[in-house]
This record gives structure tokens, C-alpha cells and sequence, in this order.
């Protein structure tokens, strides 16, 4: 090889990760590098300059092994992600700069994709969501009562339940497709969440058509059923993405 090379760890800490580790080192060793540097967590420890001679660290084949068996980020892992070279041009010429300074022929990253972990099981985290999924039509069910009961006559009241009732059954039953095919057919994510999106949409749209034939049709009045939608279906939907979100990342581990 003739030169040096460098190696990185990132992402969430296995007996993978640490593997991957021991085979660059080995490969590069056997190759003729004249150094193999560890960064001390990642591309973030390397533009500290916090590397580290592996030679130091492993010095005979049980250290190798025992490297190989351990679930963890031997040189520490990070979740730096580097900027785009167009925002921020400094830092790249930084890096490369350090790597120069090492004489660096070789650079290897190893990175793990961990999908999300919590800290508690996760039947407890589906049951939460599904509380609060809940919670929120039974509150949004709450409210149309309230505002029917202040504003509506009683039959316009029960016709407007009705319709709401089957419209958000037939939501839940359009997502369940989705459902499957992620779950059986490796459907992608990014799929899914423009289908869920697009769903989301036609039935708000639905609603909102709904809720003006019932009540606003003969009055004429269309600035108050734009406040009226955005009161009672809009501002609820932000709440609730807001409020999953942050008991997510409350919930969540962060490597």
C-alpha cells in the first residue's frame, strides 16, 4: 500500500460494527500500510485531530479476536453529519488538509444504520401512540359535539356525526393496504408516507366538503367555514404530529 491508512466508526454501537474494524485493520496491515489511524469518534474526532495508532491499541491476534466479539464502537461513534461542500467549503478543506498531514492514502468509514430504539418495549410504544391517536378523535369528537351544540340544530348536529364517523373509518381502512405492503412486501418508506400524505389530504378535502353541505351551505358563509376547518380539523393535525414527535424523541435512545 505504501501509505497510511485511516478508519472511522459511525452510527449505533455492534459486535458488527466492531468486526468491520478488525478486518480493515487486518486487511491494511497485511497490505503494507505503514500505519492504520483510528478516529476517535468519527469524522467529528478527525477534524479535532483525535486519531489513534490501532498498532497501540492492538497488539497481537487475541486483541483482534476479542475486538471481533464485542458489542460496541470501539473508537466511539458519532452522528455528525458533514455539510454540503457548497454551504460550507471550510471544513472540507480542513479535513483534507489533516489527512494530508497523516499522509492518508486510505480512508475507510464504517457506519451502522440502527432504526429507531426505545427505551422501553416495543408493545408499550405502540400502545402510547395508540392512546393518543385515540385520545385525539375522541377530543376532536368532543369538540364537534360542543361547536354543533353552540352554533347547529340537533339534526344537522347528528347528520354531521354520522358522516365524520364513516369518513375516519374509511380512513383508517384506506391505510391498511399501505400497512401490508410495508409489511409483507418491502414496500418503501418514502412510499408510504406520500400515500399517507395524499390520503390525508383527499379526506381533509372530503371533510371539508362534508362539513359545508351540512352547515354552511345556505347560510353562504364562506369565511366561516374556512375558520370552522381550520379550527376544528388543521390546527388538531399539527398538535397531534407535534405531540407524537416529541414523545418520540423523548422516548427514543440516542447513540
Amino acid at each position: 500500500m505504501g501509505k497510511n491508512a485511516i478508519v472511522g466508526q459511525s452510527g449505533g454501537p455492534t459486535s458488527v460494527i466492531n468486526a468491520s474494524l478488525a478486518g480493515v485493520f487486518e486487511s491494511c496491515k497485511s497490505r503494507g500500510a505503514d500505519i492504520v489511524y483510528g478516529m476517535c469518534n468519527g469524522v467529528a474526532g478527525l477534524l479535532e485531530e483525535r486519531v489513534v495508532d490501532l498498532s497501540t491499541l492492538l497488539t497481537d491476534d487475541l486483541d483482534i479476536e476479542l475486538l471481533k466479539r464485542t458489542p460496541s464502537s470501539f473508537l466511539g461513534s458519532c452522528r455528525y453529519k458533514l455539510p454540503d461542500w457548497r454551504d460550507d467549503e471550510a471544513v472540507y478543506k480542513k479535513l483534507f488538509a489533516i489527512l494530508e498531514k497523516l499522509n492518508i492514502g486510505y480512508f475507510f468509514y464504517i457506519r451502522t444504520f440502527v432504526s429507531d430504539t426505545f427505551i422501553i418495549e416495543q408493545y408499550q410504544i405502540i400502545g402510547i401512540f395508540t392512546a393518543i391517536l385515540a385520545a385525539y378523535f375522541f377530543v376532536k369528537a368532543i369538540a364537534y359535539a360542543l361547536t354543533g351544540w353552540v352554533f347547529f340544530d340537533k339534526k344537522k348536529n347528528e347528520q354531521w356525526m354520522k358522516s365524520y364517523l364513516f369518513l375516519v373509518s374509511l380512513e383508517g381502512l384506506a391505510l391498511f393496504p399501505m400497512i401490508m405492503l410495508q409489511a409483507y412486501f418491502g414496500w418503501s418508506m418514502q412510499n408510504s408516507v406520500v400515500y399517507t400524505i395524499c390520503l390525508l389530504v383527499l379526506f381533509k378535502l372530503l371533510t371539508f366538503y362534508k362539513s359545508y353541505i351540512i352547515f354552511f351551505q345556505r347560510m353562504g358563509a364562506f369565511l366561516q367555514i374556512i375558520l370552522y376547518f381550520c379550527a376544528l380539523e388543521i390546527i388538531p393535525l399539527f398538535a397531534l404530529k407535534g405531540i407524537l414527535t416529541t414523545i418520540g424523541n423523548y422516548l427514543k435512545i440516542n447513540f
